[in-house]
């Protein structure tokens, strides 16, 4: 059981690390300037500021990662959870008001 949650805790940082890197990918083949419209500037501080809190739970997901759970705490690691929902459940909503509109 020990061994599926440190498969499942990789698998989500594996997650994160990849959409860390199509961001900064999609910022670099777009090649907009944030001055160029009103849009791409609300696009780019939108996305960078989600871009921004997705690294920060990278960070926690690694640590936990690196250090393990059992030294990392129940509550600390069940506060990151709840970080980390919230985030996703924003990109949600980024997602369809930026890309769908």
């Amino acid at each position: 059981l020990f061994v599926f949650r440190e498969v499942m805790i990789f698998g989500r940082f594996s997650t994160c690390y990849l959409f860390v890197v199509l961001q900064i990918s999609e910022m670099e083949d777009i090649s907009v300037n944030i001055f160029d419209t009103r849009f791409h500037a609300r696009r780019f501080c939108t996305v960078g500021l989600h871009f921004s809190h997705v690294l920060l739970g990278v960070v926690g997901l690694s640590t936990i990662l690196l250090i393990g759970r059992s030294k990392f705490g129940v509550y600390r690691c069940t506060v990151l959870t709840w970080y980390w929902h919230f985030v996703d459940y924003i990109w949600l909503l980024v997602y369809t008001i930026v890309y769908v509109c």
